[in-house]
């Protein structure tokens, strides 16, 4: 049956377009963009493989060959994740593992072979769509968008540092000076086997911008089995429309992966609500809980929502008689807790406290977090709950852009989803539940701080809902009138990360279209890099840098001691232990490192979160430091870097 899809797929026209592509690909200079879209297909594929193989043992009833592929691909990929966060405790964490991974999930390609268990007919149906096809050639666009190094300031505090750091320690380095490596990290480590091989975070980046085909491709499998056969790619209009979804994809944000899981428990709960009662399918409660333990795994805000829509899940006595059943539950707790509970087992072990930095002053012993609330206001999206804040938030949420520093918005086409969605609520009972999950959600939302992006459940039903208000429209003018309106919502959407994301994510054109080498748009756009590229050409690899003001260490090939702002920095615990300028010198060399690299604007950045705060002894210790430090071996742009 491969064979002969293959067949049909390259056809003398196909060939012909690809040829044409290759061509055009080549005067704009864009070979260069082949190798990274080829590490990405090879991490796809592999997750892609090894998911499918796993959900025919995991649920061996799925007889919809898209399920099989699609669910495949997210387990697929959370179970690279898994791998490579045991190879990181295990400190294996590097080129061995990464290719370990690859082969395994390309070989699992060869068992579903055998089983016969491949079926891409439905690939070639789904083409025909017209708006699934506007919205491959939007994607394909955002992908060639993500063809920049990553530069977004948390991309490189994180979501790169972290995976680039396991490799430089050779497995998990944990600090309590440095909040996000506590983070649940499943997402980054599912993309780090493209780091580790290609050690460029270019290649991370284009393999995460695939996922959004992932993201898409979920939800509108969601969208054609329960809402609607005929007008499923409607589904996929409204996910593009929303600033915020290709906001997460362009800036390498694991929201994206956040989102992909919690579609999956959706998907998992609704299928379950159309079983009879006393039917039983344990591969829907076994897809289920890995989509939620994954889910949870991502991000804190991911094991929260998650937990509240099964937590609201439960009191809808359809679901809750197909899960109160011991060997349901079970299978359930085996599946999804086990993998949820893996980061909060983690910093239970390292930090003394499951969610740290969260609630340390209860859980932990609040040494480093006594201040991490009030840091924590400096990036609150909303801080206040008076009436008119409340009714202001929506207006916020959909059109407020901040000097295009923020992109994290709804746009117009929650609006247009609901105008259509509320004459014909009542008929669809799965939205009903995804309904009141959400308002369970939102005062958590509200409370945690309320960014579009932490919400994922929020776009899921807004791409939902609308499909479903479209596909209650009987006449030919309201569908062509709602078609122009989600085509404007579309373009409006586009336009407005076109606009915000060229300052967001550091002026990418100029790299996407040859301007720049990457050489020049690193030093121009990356703060930091001037000095990362002298310290990786001149220091000894097994150097160690301790970093003062300044945390993204994206783009340092060396061993990093990184501290954050949440908590308290580990400069500043060392001056507080130090007793003078020869104690503090050594306290630093203690701590491991061999040099010190300082961001005399970072220093002033800290200030400003109410850091540095120091005694009249404290900063004449710090000065005589600097002075028993001696002559810098680099000092330009604000950044001095001394041998310890």
């Amino acid at each position: 049956m491969t064979t002969i899809v293959l067949k049909k797929t390259l056809t003398p026209n196909f060939i012909f377009l690809l040829v044409c592509l290759l061509f055009v690909a080549y005067h704009l200079s864009a070979f260069r963009f082949l190798l990274p879209l080829g590490s990405a297909f090879l991490l796809h594929g592999a997750a892609m493989g090894l998911g499918a193989l796993l959900l025919t043992f995991l649920a061996p009833n799925f007889k919809r060959r898209a399920e099989l592929l699609v669910w495949g691909w997210a387990v697929g990929l959370g179970a690279i994740g898994l791998v490579m966060f045991f190879a990181a405790h295990l400190n294996s964490f590097g080129p061995s593992i990464a290719l370990f991974v690859m082969v395994m999930g390309w070989g699992a390609w060869l068992a579903l072979v055998q089983m016969d268990a491949l079926d891409f007919k439905f690939v070639a149906s789904a083409l025909r769509e017209s708006w699934l096809v506007v919205c491959l050639a939007v994607v394909l666009v955002l992908v060639l968008g993500c063809m920049t190094p990553p530069l977004f300031w948390d991309t490189n505090v994180y979501h790169v540092t972290l995976p680039m750091q396991y490799l430089m320690w050779g497995g998990a380095h944990l600090s309590p000076h440095f909040s996000f490596s506590s983070n649940p990290l499943l997402a980054e480590l599912a993309l780090s086997p493209v780091l580790i091989l290609s050690f460029d975070p270019l290649h991370m980046n284009v393999a995460h911008g695939v996922t959004l085909l992932l993201l898409l491709s979920a939800v509108g499998l969601t969208a054609k089995r329960f809402i609607c056969a005929v007008h499923w790619p409607v589904s996929l209009v409204g996910l593009l429309s929303m600033p915020v979804v290709v906001f997460v994809a362009s800036a390498l944000k694991s929201d994206l992966f956040t989102a992909i899981f919690t579609c999956g428990v959706i998907y998992a709960l609704f299928a379950l609500m159309q079983l009879k009662e006393g039917d039983e399918n344990n591969g829907l409660v076994a897809l289920l809980g890995v989509c939620a333990g994954m889910g949870a795994s991502t991000r804190y805000h991911g094991m929260l929502f998650i937990g509240l829509l099964l937590a609201t899940a439960l009191a809808f006595p359809v679901i809750r008689n197909h899960l109160v059943k011991r060997r349901v539950a079970l299978t359930l707790v085996m599946s999804g807790g086990v993998i949820g509970a893996l980061f909060l087992i983690q910093n239970a072990i390292v930090f003394g406290n499951p969610v740290y930095p969260f609630l340390d002053a209860v859980i932990g012993n609040g040494e480093f977090t006594q201040r991490f609330a009030e840091t924590q206001v400096h990036e609150k999206f909303f801080t206040d709950f008076g009436v008119q804040d409340l009714l202001r938030l929506p207006l916020v949420l959909i059109y407020e852009v901040v000097d295009g520093d923020r992109n994290e918005l709804l746009a117009f086409y929650p609006i247009l989803a609901l105008l259509l969605w509320l004459p014909v609520f009542k008929k669809h009972p799965a939205l009903k539940l995804l309904g009141v999950s959400l308002l369970v959600a939102l005062p958590f939302w509200v409370l945690t701080s309320p960014r579009p992006r932490y919400l994922p459940l929020l776009w899921v039903f807004l791409a939902l809902a609308g499909t479903a208000g479209f596909s209650a429209l009987r006449e030919r003018s309201q569908r062509w009138l709602a078609g122009g309106l989600l085509l404007c919502a579309l373009l409006v959407g586009l336009s407005w990360n076109l606009q915000a994301d060229e300052k967001l994510l550091n002026h990418r054109a100029s790299y996407i279209f040859g301007h720049e080498d990457r050489e020049t748009y690193l030093k121009t756009n990356y703060g930091p890099y001037a000095v990362y590229d002298y310290i990786n050409k001149n220091t000894d690899t097994n150097a160690v840098v301790f970093l003062v003001g300044d945390n993204r260490a994206a783009y340092l090939e060396r061993r990093a001691l990184v501290s954050g702002v949440y908590v308290t920095p580990h400069h500043e615990t060392l001056l507080t232990q130090s007793t003078d300028a020869e104690d503090l010198k050594r306290l630093f060399r203690a701590s491991g490192a061999s040099h010190l690299l300082i961001s005399q604007p970072g220093l002033k950045r800290l200030t400003d979160w109410g850091w540095g705060q120091w005694s009249e002894a404290e900063r004449v210790r710090w000065q005589n430091m600097m002075k028993l430090l001696g002559k810098p071996l680099y000092a330009a742009k604000g950044w001095l870097l001394f041998s310890l």
